[in-house]
């Protein structure tokens, strides 16, 4: 795809234009930070065949590396994962040392490690992850122009501070410049790779018994020392969840075992039915950097100066963002507690079945996770219907719930919101039935009540200016049913948006992006472009016509700013060593009597990624939907600094807007398909049109606005 790109421009003014669409379908470069939630269909490919094929060292090459190096290598910048294993981490920095040795013996100048940016304390990428299944995996960045245009550098192209070509300790043969070619960049990959066979063959009775030694270690480590195991409970808000995250882990290879019978441990009883995720196994350390709470260290440019920021995510701990109950277990186990633990089993799916959804249950579809017999087995309690009558009402608490209204729609039947619950009526008992049976459905049956919700004319935003963020929407979108458009620049500047569209959903892209996109002539002129003054103008009339406009994170900003919204970011221009806080979970109180809060529990956790915080001002008409708490911190998992411009707060709002709506949510409710318990915010705001919109009201008394603070602080 990318190769195509580029030659089909090569000779002309565009040759090293970007592409205007992500060289993954759905999410792009993504694709090596889905290590383990395997969302993607290649993510599970990589996954299962690095387990079958089992590898000793997984090397990965990247590129750019930090201007003006050549490449860049281990050792990573700080931090690394808390519970990365030592003896592989170790391995990784002598491959990074053994790499920029061979490099130097052939006279490649301008190899690098370690500095400020390429960090490895997030786990999910796919080159990394495999290091907590004690395998050296790393990645390294070798310097590349654009695509294979050749490209002839100068000092003067050179940071200030690299101008001298100074010898440092970590990078002291610094590259003078010149010309570098693609061969350049593959003579470095290549000798980095015969670097790293040279080492393989050298010690490979070290490298073998280092990773023998490393899974003995964790599992003695978690037989002496807590924690020593997680109970899940069935018995969730969202009885699916658990079922979606331990899958994931089996899929890893962690085993999961479940009770025969009840046992008590530390003065709690877990049912018959819990699952319990041992760690005395030998990727025991896995579960517990996905599991645990991260607290991100707080490191410095330089004394009292800035906060560094992660070069990825800070806190991504699933128990919470999928919402799902867990209880560590922090004494050893007993006797009883083991012998009520069954090993999980099953026969597998063969990985290449043509089945178009192994498990319907979960969120990906074809054979997923179920060429895996530990991960086949793990699924949640029955589907179950209450009371009698002809409407089934489905909680939003259960994400499945929405891929059960798209099927009703689907099958021509009415959907009605009553109390806070979704009703179907006039669907056959057998759709009814299937629906409730192959999503593990805990619904209820009753009488006809409510107020109708037509199926929304539902349109998301995708400009040429790849987004990540649209493509990860789009993908869960697919995974639960939706009927969606794509507008495209085009589209949305056509205007009359009120008689096509009900709902409209901007990604999570910040103003500039979203306004003009590609600059002209950086680009064929058919991608020049963002939705400009006129799609603004044609956004703004579609919610003064009665059409919700949803503004996802950054996108935010553009909404307020461009439709003149009696809301402000309270956080807009403050710099980072006054409030900063990016891929982290924080926690909000919710509105849960609004149909967009809907399902979602009064105290939820969010994921906030340099999101916006808001404030209403004069003349605003609406409804908080989210806040933060007046006092405290909010963060749960992660790093915050400047807790104080979030307290009493509001995180995500409904502005009534003309006839319309316009929905902001101050974080990323479906970032990387991670936070499962905050999707229903986006499914919600998916379908919030109609009567439903214009009778939506918040509770008396939910939220007041904060005392004014001093707005020049930190600008």
């Amino acid at each position: 795809m990318i190769s195509d790109w580029y030659l089909s421009n090569v000779g002309t003014q565009y040759e090293v234009a970007p592409m205007p669409w992500l060289y993954q379908k759905y999410i792009g470069h993504d694709n090596n930070r889905d290590g383990y939630m395997l969302n993607m269909v290649e993510s599970r490919v990589l996954s299962r065949v690095w387990q079958e094929w089992d590898p000793q060292i997984i090397h990965v090459h990247h590129q750019s590396s930090p201007f003006p190096t050549r490449i860049w290598l281990p050792p990573f910048a700080e931090p690394i994962a808390t519970f990365a294993p030592p003896l592989m981490s170790r391995t990784v920095n002598s491959l990074g040392m053994t790499m920029a040795t061979m490099l130097e013996s052939r006279g490649l100048r301008g190899a690098t490690h370690m500095g400020t940016g390429f960090d490895a304390w997030y786990p999910g990428y796919v080159d990394y992850l495999p290091l907590l299944q004690n395998q050296a995996a790393f990645w390294t960045e070798t310097g590349l122009y654009r695509y294979a245009t050749p490209h002839f550098y100068t000092l003067a192209d050179f940071p200030a501070d690299k101008r001298d070509l100074r010898a440092e300790s970590l990078y002291p043969s610094p590259w003078e410049g010149g010309w570098w070619r693609i061969g350049d960049a593959v003579e470095y990959m290549h000798v980095a790779s015969i670097a790293v066979l040279d080492y393989a063959a050298k010690y490979r009775e070290d490298v073998l018994y280092n990773r023998y030694q490393s899974g003995r270690d964790q599992i003695l480590k978690y037989q002496a020392e807590p924690p020593y195991a997680y109970f899940i409970s069935q018995d969730q808000r969202d009885p699916v969840a658990p079922v979606e995250l331990l899958r994931r882990l089996a899929y890893a290879g962690l085993r999961v075992h479940q009770l025969s019978d009840p046992v008590t441990h530390e003065g709690l009883t877990h049912p018959a039915g819990t699952w319990v995720l041992a760690l005395d196994q030998e990727f025991g350390e896995l579960a517990r950097q996905v599991m645990s709470v991260q607290t991100y260290p707080d490191l410095r440019e330089y004394p009292e100066g800035p906060p560094e920021q992660p070069y990825d995510a800070a806190g991504w701990t699933l128990p919470y963002q999928m919402d799902v109950r867990v209880v560590t277990a922090t004494q050893p186990l007993g006797d009883d507690v083991r012998a009520a633990m069954q090993p999980l089993t099953t026969e597998a799916t063969p990985w290449d079945a043509d089945v178009s959804d192994a498990s319907p249950f979960d969120r990906v579809g074809g054979v997923g996770f179920d060429s895996n017999p530990v991960a086949a087995a793990i699924v949640p309690k029955p589907g179950a219907t209450m009371g009698s009558g002809s409407t089934l009402f489905l909680d939003p608490a259960q994400n499945n719930t929405f891929r059960a209204l798209n099927d009703a729609w689907d099958a021509g039947a009415s959907v009605a919101v009553a109390g806070g619950r979704y009703a179907v009526e006039n669907i056959s008992d057998s759709e009814r039935d299937r629906m409730v049976r192959d999503y593990a459905l805990q619904a209820a049956l009753g009488g006809s009540v409510g107020t109708p919700l037509p199926r929304a004319r539902l349109g998301m935003y995708r400009p040429w200016s790849p987004s990540m963020d649209e493509g990860w929407t789009r993908w869960l979108y697919e995974q639960y049913g939706f009927a969606f458009t794509n507008l495209r620049d085009a589209d949305v500047r056509a205007g009359e948006l009120r008689s096509r569209y009900d709902v409209i959903v901007l990604p999570s892209e910040r103003p500039n992006g979203l306004m003009n996109g590609f600059a002209n002539g950086s680009v064929p002129g058919q991608y020049v472009g963002g939705l400009g003054a006129e799609g603004v103008r044609s956004l703004a009339g579609f919610v003064r016509e009665g059409g919700t406009l949803v503004c996802m994170s950054s996108s935010a900003d553009l909404c307020i700013d461009e439709l003149n919204l009696p809301v402000e970011n309270v956080v807009r221009g403050l710099g980072r060593g006054v409030f900063f806080s990016a891929g982290s979970l924080l926690e909000v109180r919710t509105d849960v009597s609004h149909p967009l809060m809907a399902g979602m529990p009064e105290r939820a956790k969010i994921f906030f990624d340099r999101s916006p915080v808001f404030t209403t001002k004069e003349g605003f008409e609406g409804a908080v939907l989210a806040a933060y708490e007046a006092d405290g911190s909010p963060l749960l998992s992660g790093y915050l600094l400047g807790e104080d411009h979030l307290q009493g707060q509001a995180a995500a709002v409904d502005v009534k807007h003309g006839d319309g709506h316009v929905v902001l949510l101050g974080f990323r409710p479906q970032w990387r398909g991670q936070p499962s318990g905050t999707f229903r915010t986006l499914f919600n705001a998916s379908l919030f049109h109609s009567e439903v919109a214009r009778s939506a009201v918040g509770a008396d008394g939910f939220w007041a606005p904060p005392a004014d603070t001093d707005e020049d602080e930190g600008n």
